[in-house]
């Protein structure tokens, strides 16, 4: 179940709707373009591959706080341009 709930966390950040019941997520974006589409394609893979072992790190409901952070961080850290520290900003 938390692992439903980390997953429906950063879906809702991507804009999509989501529906959590017990350890059943399901999430549906519409209105989007081929090239939005594309991109939250890609989001969903980097979601399950993140997930795939979170179920045995994960034993309490602050985890589910603590691993959308840490998605949304890893994310950052891969965008091109990133931020490399606190007010920089690559070239």
């Amino acid at each position: 179940r938390l692992r439903a709930e980390v997953a429906a966390e950063v879906l809702r950040l991507h804009h999509f709707t989501v529906s959590v019941t017990g350890d059943l997520m399901n999430g549906w974006v519409r209105g989007i373009d081929r090239t939005t589409g594309a991109a939250e394609l890609a989001t969903i893979g980097r979601l399950l591959r993140f997930l795939a072992r979170l179920d045995m790190w994960m034993t309490e409901e602050a985890d589910v706080k603590r691993r959308v952070q840490a998605f949304v961080e890893a994310e950052e850290a891969a965008r091109p341009g990133r931020p490399t520290g606190p007010g920089k900003a690559t070239a």
